[in-house]
């Protein structure tokens, strides 16, 4: 657990991956045993694999992977610029 004043922040693991890094990124985030969270993540897949599928996609692509130099993908710059430049002012 690290005690530095910096928000911790979800990112894929490098270490704990089986496919992207997903699972790995999220225990580490959550501390919770892998074991656990991939057993889960195997439970939801039989119960429901178009979702699930979809889901893991859509976190594989908006999770940054931990230890990249590297920009941030195409969809996060996307949001972040929809952010920035279209803010909704209701009171003004």
């Amino acid at each position: 657990m690290e005690l530095s004043g910096a928000p911790r922040r979800l990112l894929r693991s490098e270490r704990d991956r089986v496919i992207a890094g997903v699972v790995g990124g999220l225990g580490e985030y959550l501390n919770i045993d892998l074991n656990i969270l991939r057993l889960l993540a195997v439970a939801l897949f039989i119960v429901s694999p178009a979702i699930m599928a979809l889901l893991y996609l859509a976190t594989v692509f908006l999770i940054p992977e931990a230890g990249s130099d590297k920009p941030p993908n195409l969809l996060h710059r996307l949001i972040e610029a929809l952010h920035t430049h279209h803010r909704i002012h209701p009171f003004s």
